[in-house]
């Protein structure tokens, strides 16, 4: 009768650890989908902005190649242009595009 009325006693706390490991899996499972939209929003996103950036670069760099000299308004123009957007980036491809490109279509 004792052992009984022992357990008894010690059964609300068995009851309340496994409360607690459910609500613990639970708040486990919300830190992992936290960590996924971190994840996304750290690596994920400015991967695919760089890509994007680099893609535009390239377009831009090879319609400078591609572009007639006689379409540019100096005789230089078409080398300068090449320098302005290898050494400076996505600055000098967005400024191209800007200035020349949108005047073309």
């Amino acid at each position: 009768m004792q052992l009984f009325s022992l357990l008894e006693a010690f059964t609300p706390l068995f009851q309340s650890s496994v409360e607690l490991s459910h609500v613990q899996s639970v708040a486990g499972t919300g830190l992992i989908g936290l960590s996924f939209v971190l994840i996304c929003c750290v690596y994920i996103v400015p991967l695919f902005a760089a890509l994007v950036m680099f893609t535009f670069w390239v377009w831009m760099l090879i319609v400078v190649i591609q572009r007639d000299e006689a379409t540019f308004s100096d005789s230089n123009g078409k080398l300068l242009w090449i320098l302005i957007i290898v050494f400076t980036g996505i600055i000098g491809a967005g400024l191209y595009y800007f200035m020349e490109f949108r005047k073309e279509t």
